[in-house]
């Protein structure tokens, strides 16, 4: 058996490969992107969530939020940190900059309304926010901590401390009952939505602050400071370490959990391996700025930039 898994691997390597699509120009560094029905929902720092039509790149519709006051009172647009879209697709959920420093979330109905559920008076430093259902959403703050928000009662359900470090990201499990979260500890924690708790944590392969985690078909891959690609294997209670040349700002893996990326030097180049041996399968270059979001999808890896482009790279396997 486990001859054949080895062939198996080798054989992915040989016939994998990928070709750039094509490069789209956003309108502004790239924080988040989410795709749903052929359409990629792109976050920038200047305060925009813009769609785009795969794979014509074709720029159907952009979302300006309103401007904010800096320090000395000018005008300026809000950094957009996140973007999701609701399981119906109808309600889209933004966590942005807000005046003061705190941070405010809109929901976008499909009527075209845009709503504040929390503004600058909350006083809470949002960084990311995921929808666990239509009427549910889990938003996470810099200070730890988790808020699981019923949009409709308006109001949050519960508000939990997870760890003691700066939190950096969030992903929810392919069923939509656990998240898990990631810090500057290196540390993982599992937390259960249903109540808040911490079920689990995942360390020994991170040492330093993490920056992006994904989360499919129990296994975990996470990226850190520290130079490091930390994958888990839930179910089977093993962990890997794959070294990186330079500081891992985002990591991705597909569906099946068979695949994986990430950026490994400074020139930004995007190693994709496979996921169950850490194998390397490809090597993408071309990105000349920090990659900041990965996403897979079915026949393509999508890269975000902080220059505003965004990479689509066509697989062949």
């Amino acid at each position: 058996m486990k001859t054949l898994s080895l062939l198996l691997s080798f054989l992915l390597s040989l016939a994998f490969c990928a070709d750039l699509e094509e490069v789209i120009e956003a309108r502004g560094a790239i924080t988040d992107i989410v795709h749903r029905d052929g359409k990629l929902y792109v976050s920038t720092e200047l305060g925009c969530v813009e769609v785009y039509d795969l794979p014509t790149g074709k720029r159907e519709r952009e979302l300006k939020l309103p401007d904010i006051k800096d320090f000395t009172g000018e005008d300026m647009p809000p950094k957009v940190f996140s973007v999701d879209i609701s399981p119906s697709g109808k309600l889209w959920l933004i966590v942005a900059q807000g005046s003061g420093g705190y941070r405010e979330v809109f929901i976008l109905t499909a009527e075209g309304g845009l709503k504040k559920i929390l503004t600058t008076k909350n006083r809470l430093m949002l960084s990311e926010g995921r929808f666990v259902s239509e009427d549910k959403v889990v938003l996470s703050l810099i200070s730890d901590e988790i808020i699981l928000f019923d949009l409709s009662k308006f109001k949050p359900l519960y508000r939990v401390q997870v760890g003691m470090s700066s939190l950096s990201d969030i992903a929810l499990g392919e069923d939509r009952s656990e998240v898990a979260v990631s810090d500057e500890s290196g540390v993982v924690s599992l937390v259960s939505l249903k109540d808040g708790k911490v079920a689990r944590r995942l360390k020994g392969v991170n040492v330093d602050k993490l920056y992006k985690l994904d989360y499919k078909r129990d296994t975990i891959m996470v990226g850190g400071r520290d130079r490091r690609v930390g994958i888990y294997y839930l179910k089977e209670g093993k962990s890997r370490r794959i070294d990186a040349e330079f500081l891992v700002f985002s990591v991705a893996m597909d569906e099946e959990a068979k695949l994986g990326a990430f950026p490994f030097n400074e020139s930004n180049d995007i190693k994709v391996i496979e996921v169950s041996s850490g194998r390397e399968l490809d090597v993408l270059k071309g990105q000349s700025s920090t990659v900041s979001v990965l996403l897979f999808l079915k026949e393509r890896l999508i890269a975000g930039c902080d220059d505003g482009k965004i990479f689509v790279w066509r697989l062949k396997r």
